[in-house]
Parts: structure tokens; sequence; C-alpha cells
């Protein structure tokens, strides 16, 4: 949760009056987690077809994890902010991104999003100016 906090303020800084897309599998806990803000609109149940399109046409990206994700942030262009150590598992394809970065993909090494200690989230925060 904190990488998206993290992704969000740092577009909000760095773009003018973004709006975030959200696409998932898990619209419940997409509707728990970013309830709280107003910039962010989650997909109704759409086809993964046209969430797929959809998020492509988008001007810049968040990329958690896996293929879909992936592609579709290639596709749209632009920025793209991903979360480095998001699942215990490493992703063959974070394994390639990390060897050989696209123009304008960041990568943000979180991996207390999945231990749940915030100290180091926080400090990653303050330290791009977004606590």
């Amino acid at each position: 949760m904190r990488f998206f906090d993290l992704a969000f303020a740092t577009y909000r800084r760095e773009l003018a009056n973004p709006i975030f897309v959200v696409a998932s599998d898990d619209r419940q806990w997409c509707e728990k987690a970013f309830d709280k803000h107003d910039d962010v609109v989650i997909t109704n149940k759409n086809s993964a077809l046209f969430d797929f399109a959809l998020l492509a046409s988008c001007n810049h990206s968040i990329y958690d994890y896996g293929s879909f994700g992936f592609w579709t942030s290639v596709l749209a262009g632009g920025k793209t902010i991903l979360a480095k150590g998001w699942s215990n598992i490493t992703h063959p394809l974070l394994r390639a991104i990390e060897k050989y970065p696209p123009p304008n993909w960041r990568l943000f090494d979180l991996p207390e999003a999945r231990d749940g200690t915030e100290d180091r989230v926080t400090s990653l925060l303050r330290q791009h100016g977004l606590y």
C-alpha cells in the first residue's frame, strides 16, 4: 500500500492534476485501499481486454507486478514507476528491467511493502519530499 502512496505522491508533485486509473482482478481490495484518494478511478467489471486497452492508453503508469501491468506500461509510454521488492518472488520481467531499464522507468525499492514495516518507507517518502 505504501508503494502506491509514494507513487501517487510522486506523480501529484510532477504532473498537473493527474487522474489515476486502477484495473485489477481484486476490485474489493482496490476500493478499500484507495478509497481515501479522490483522484483514483477504479475500472468497473470490464473485460481484461478493455482494461488492458484503457491502461495502455494512459499517459504514465504505476506498475507493481506481473506481465499485464508490464505490457500496459510499455504500450502507454511516458513515465513508469515500478515497485522493486513488492513480492517475495522476483518476477523474470523485473530482473530484465533491472538489467536493462527502459527510459523514463523508475524503480522504487520497497522491500518493506512486503513485511509491513514502515520506518524505511517513511524515510523514503521524506527523502523524496513526499512526507
